[in-house]
């Protein structure tokens, strides 16, 4: 990072980063857990729609309360009492809404997007001296969009399987989705944006991450299904039948 250790901003950034960092791998943690007890309890049932509504109604709405009120983002320890209810909230609405899924593939899945955060957080706490933030963040992305659509055209080229092709794509398109905005929440955690470390703002930074993880899963989770369907649309055979649609159409 630019400032050295011994500094003052310096000391607070490390120390924000800590508890941050901290405290989503303990809420991303039990988010694992709760995504793997559908396949272990035989009595939750998922998907469930209601359970899904309720969740996520309650939930983001208490978020968008928390965050517009800035004196309750302040009031420690209600302020932390009160992003851990709403992260089990967000967190038992995903699990409500994803089907049961085997452990393994979801320790898979949790890997794969706890690499990409870290890899993503570390570029956005690291500053090129004499560089703008935005022109770092932008740059990088773009660097980032050409190495991953090279990796994506080479990968379609070598592949006979095309439908793990269009799921490899994905996942890259994936990480090119998410690229600016980790990258944008690790300078802000860092105060690159001429502000100072969220000291005051650890659980919501907290969350904020949790919230990452959780989008991310949803995606990876139904890439079976979007990679299948993307997969029939670009046949051959596929698009004749959709030209003969819109020939009756027009008729």
């Amino acid at each position: 990072m630019s400032d050295q250790p011994h500094n003052g901003v310096g000391r607070l950034r490390y120390k924000v980063w800590l508890w941050i960092i901290g405290a989503a791998l303990v809420v991303i943690v039990l988010t694992i857990v709760l995504l793997i007890l559908p396949s272990q309890i035989a009595t939750l049932v998922v998907p469930n729609a209601l359970a899904t509504y309720i969740f996520f109604g309650i939930g983001l709405e208490a978020l968008c309360v928390y965050t517009c009120v800035t004196w309750l983002r302040r009031q420690f320890p209600f302020n932390w009492i009160i992003c851990g209810i709403i992260a089990a909230l967000l967190s038992l609405g995903t699990v409500s809404i994803l089907p049961e899924q085997e452990p393994l593939d979801i320790m898979i899945l949790s890997e794969e997007i706890l690499f990409m955060m870290v890899l993503l957080l570390l570029f956005g706490s690291y500053r090129l001296p004499n560089w703008p933030t935005i022109a770092q963040l932008f740059i990088g992305w773009y660097i980032f969009a050409v190495v991953a659509s090279f990796i994506t055209v080479v990968t379609f080229n070598f592949l006979t399987d095309r439908l793990w092709g269009i799921k490899m794509a994905l996942h890259l398109i994936l990480w090119e989705a998410l690229f600016p905005v980790i990258v944008f929440q690790g300078q802000i955690i860092s105060g690159y944006w001429n502000n100072d470390p969220p000291h005051l703002d650890k659980p919501l930074c907290s969350l904020m991450l949790l919230l990452d993880f959780l989008a991310c899963f949803v995606f990876l989770s139904c890439i079976e299904d979007i990679g299948t369907l993307f997969h029939y649309i670009v046949k051959p055979s596929s698009r004749k039948f959709f030209n003969r649609l819109i020939d009756v159409d027009d008729t």
